[in-house]
């Protein structure tokens, strides 16, 4: 068998990524031809291994509350987010709702209504 030639996307598809973590979705949007315009984490550790490992990126440390989204409208093709769990896992204090993360779900429409993506 031969080797497969690695593929470049040719996509200039936008994205936000809401909760990033340490950027395992980001990075695979990458590979897929996303050029992301921010992506928001309130961990600084996870914030500070996204920097360190794409310092090109605007990696935003901050309360998903506190970020003005209004630059981005109508420019972003793309928003995601993988909302904390620990509020409902088994391993957490399974507080629901009781604690502040199991309530950040309840952001996404504001934020899509200020961002407008084509996707998310």
């Amino acid at each position: 068998m031969g080797i497969i030639p690695s593929k470049v996307p040719t996509n200039k598809y936008t994205s936000i990524e809401l909760f990033a973590g340490a950027g395992g979705l980001a990075l695979g949007l990458e590979k897929a031809g996303f050029k992301h315009l921010m992506l928001n984490e309130i961990d600084r550790h996870a914030v500070a291994t996204l920097k360190k490992n794409r310092p090109l990126w605007n990696s935003v440390c901050a309360d998903i509350k506190s970020i003005d989204f209004t630059p981005f409208y109508g420019k972003v093709d793309l928003l995601t987010g993988g909302f904390p769990c620990q509020a409902f896992s088994y391993a957490g204090k399974k507080l629901g709702f009781e604690d502040t993360r199991g309530t950040l779900f309840l952001i996404l429409p504001v934020r899509l209504k200020r961002v407008t993506p084509k996707f998310f």
